[in-house]
């Protein structure tokens, strides 16, 4: 699919995350990536992330996002993420779930190579003591 200023978007893709703790607990995420500024995929490209459907021990749960500065959000449904972006559980409990939808956008000459490629990206989910 052709995005704006000659960007390609692929479908995205959806990954459900569980993350399980021996006590009840706030639970922090933090989201990063190799580069600090996005989340990248493959040479020039940028991945679009976008958390959504957290529960905490089977109930829908809102959240604090640090994502965009130091303020804290409040946050019931969605939130787009960026390298650095922090998400803070509203409610205590021992079992967290939440979806991470995956979007890669990336310039139209990405299809122009002349050797075999492998295209890749990185992102890490990391759960703060």
């Amino acid at each position: 699919m052709r995005g704006s200023a000659g960007k390609q978007v692929l479908a995205a893709r959806e990954v459900q995350v569980n993350v399980d703790c021996d006590d009840a607990q706030v639970m922090s995420l933090r989201f990063g990536s190799s580069d600090p500024q996005a989340f990248t995929f493959g040479r020039d490209g940028k991945l679009d992330v976008r958390l959504s459907g957290l529960t905490m021990d089977g109930r829908a749960i809102s959240f604090l996002d640090f994502t965009r500065s130091e303020e804290r959000n409040r946050r019931q449904q969605m939130t787009s993420l960026q390298p650095g972006s922090q998400i803070v559980t509203a409610d205590v409990g021992r079992h967290l779930n939440f979806k991470l939808t995956l979007r890669p956008i990336f310039n139209h000459g990405l299809f122009s190579i002349s050797d075999l490629q492998e295209i890749s990206s990185d992102i890490t989910v990391s759960v703060d003591d």
